[in-house]
């Protein structure tokens, strides 16, 4: 009882800022209030939807807006290729301009600004690959020691634990299980991806969507869902579990050129009636 009423009183007096790291987006933060330390948060999409671009926009502003330490885990990517991603979406740089070398001149003041913020943020990036669960656990506790307050894992189906015979899904579930254990221990939430089903191709994605294991479902506390309509810029994101507060749906526009998320806006007709 008195840890309960110290933590209330600390939320009121800091307006609960001390309770959660923020996503860095005013749209998610109204529905999420934020990821509350110990929670496991999901964010699933189907492949080239944008789900490891959203979740580095929030590592990045998290960790050059706010000055929070972050760690990010990728399985899939460099952490050159991460770099450059965040150069194109912090610099508003096309990505592909920075891979083939074709930029103007003029774009170098900006890489150079990015570069100098990113130089003084704490985002830890880890790329080790084919990375196992006691690897990654080992790592995380290391990035809690240096201050990380949040740990994005780009991908959950990617970590290596058990043996080959042992089914997918019973593997899944137990990787599921211990990250909402390890974000329990090391008490900071952590955002794990996952890829959704083939079923949900040109839809909004659901719960039983989920990849692999229905247990994902059950050990999260906030499950985030993306989906876009062919060449579109809208896209959806479904929170769909809410341990801590509201299931709804807000939107965010993706720029493919900047691989990056920002603020939809609306034209005036396309505004819903008063």
């Amino acid at each position: 009882m008195p840890e309960a009423v110290e933590q209330i009183e600390k939320a009121y007096r800091t307006s609960g800022e001390l309770q959660k790291v923020t996503s860095g987006y005013t749209q998610i933060e109204k529905l999420t209030n934020g990821f509350q330390p110990g929670d496991l948060i999901i964010l699933g999409a189907r492949p080239s939807i944008g789900k490891t671009s959203l979740a580095l926009n929030m590592a990045t502003r998290i960790s050059v807006k706010y000055s929070v330490p972050v760690g990010f885990f990728s399985c899939e990517m460099s952490r050159q290729q991460l770099v450059n991603r965040i150069i194109a979406a912090e610099g508003k740089i096309n990505l592909a301009g920075i891979r083939s070398g074709v930029i103007r001149e003029s774009d170098f003041s900006r890489i150079t600004g990015v570069c100098a913020k990113l130089y003084l943020s704490q985002l830890i990036i880890d790329d080790t690959p084919d990375i196992s669960l006691a690897q990654l656990k080992s790592k995380s506790r290391q990035m809690k020691r240096m201050g990380c307050q949040i740990i994005f894992v780009d991908y959950l189906t990617l970590i290596r634990y058990g043996k080959a015979q042992v089914p997918r899904h019973e593997r899944v579930g137990e990787i599921s299980k211990s990250l909402k254990s390890l974000a329990r221990e090391l008490e900071i939430p952590i955002m794990a991806l996952s890829q959704v089903g083939r079923s949900a191709e040109g839809r909004m994605p659901t719960l039983s969507d989920l990849r692999q294991s229905g247990e994902i479902e059950e050990d999260a506390d906030l499950i985030m869902l993306l989906h876009r309509e062919r060449d579109q810029q809208e896209t959806r994101i479904c929170v769909a579990k809410n341990r801590n507060g509201a299931t709804d749906t807000v939107s965010l526009a993706f720029l493919p050129q900047f691989v990056c998320f920002e603020t939809l806006i609306r034209k005036p007709s396309e505004e819903a009636p008063v």
